[in-house]
């Protein structure tokens, strides 16, 4: 958690080196990195503004979350004013993610905060993102993300 909170800090403090607005930070991971990614978004913070080191001045709070496939669903809560959020599973895949991520889109859907969810008929676990994969509909989730991205102001074409 340390490591993601400090990525997140790290690219905000560089936005404007980056060229990039800080205020569409997100935080994207699969299945155990999808966990990870789903507690920075529940706990964070606002940053340290006396702290010495520039970037723990910063928030570590993610403006949105992309989490694909994750696992320990039973442990995901959400509340209003978390950050939005894409998922994407599989069918096929364990009943904590298979099952588990219908149940986490009822819980932000119930908060009031904004969420998508694709789960893919013919996937499982480990769809992952490969350019040169078979065309599938859970090959193209990508698109499906961007487009979403783009919905939701955080990404402009």
């Amino acid at each position: 958690m340390a490591d993601a909170r400090r990525a997140i800090r790290t690219v905000r403090s560089r936005a404007a080196e980056w060229h990039i607005q800080p205020d569409r930070i997100g935080i994207l991971g699969f299945s155990a990195g999808g966990e990870l990614a789903a507690f920075a978004a529940m706990t964070n913070d606002p940053g340290q503004k006396d702290a010495a080191d520039p970037i723990e001045q910063q928030s570590s709070r993610p403006d949105f979350q992309g989490l694909i496939y994750p696992g320990t669903s039973g442990l995901f809560n959400a509340t209003k004013g978390m950050p939005p959020l894409f998922i994407a599973a599989g069918y096929s895949d364990r009943p904590d993610i298979s099952e588990g991520m219908a149940t986490l889109y009822l819980k932000y859907k119930a908060a009031g905060v904004k969420a998508e969810m694709h789960i893919f008929a013919n996937a499982g676990h480990g769809f992952g993102y490969k350019a040169d994969a078979k065309p599938s509909a859970a090959a193209r989730w990508p698109m499906r993300f961007t487009e979403w991205l783009t919905d939701s102001g955080l990404l402009k074409q």
